[in-house]
């Protein structure tokens, strides 16, 4: 599917800290293995794992129904710019623990 939509060689790819082994590992080998890159370049530049999303103390799941989306955050009333700024707070690699109050501590933190 990515070499569908971005070609037989990416510079970024993207996923949580769980799917570095097997599953990456896996796809590398796989999409490698096709043959379908030009000589020297790999499937894949640079791979980024990043840390789960905790929200409100929990591991962020469907299956918990534990989420929310942009349009529910914006419909509660949050801008983009103060969701931008909590975000930016946290390392891609460190657990994020996401909470409303977090939100509102965000929103009067911005001029």
């Amino acid at each position: 599917m990515s070499m569908k939509l971005l070609g037989t060689s990416f510079d970024l790819h993207l996923g949580g800290e769980d799917l570095a082994f097997p599953h990456h590992e896996d796809e590398i080998a796989q999409s490698e293995g096709a043959a379908v890159q030009e000589p020297g370049k790999p499937f894949v530049k640079y791979w980024m794992h990043g840390a789960h999303l905790m929200v409100e103390g929990k591991k962020m799941s469907k299956s918990l129904g534990n989420f929310f989306s942009l349009r529910d955050l914006l419909n509660q009333g949050f801008s983009g710019r103060e969701i931008r700024f909590l975000l930016l707070q946290a390392h891609y690699r460190e657990t994020f623990n996401f909470t409303l109050e977090g939100l509102k501590q965000a929103r009067a933190s911005l001029p």
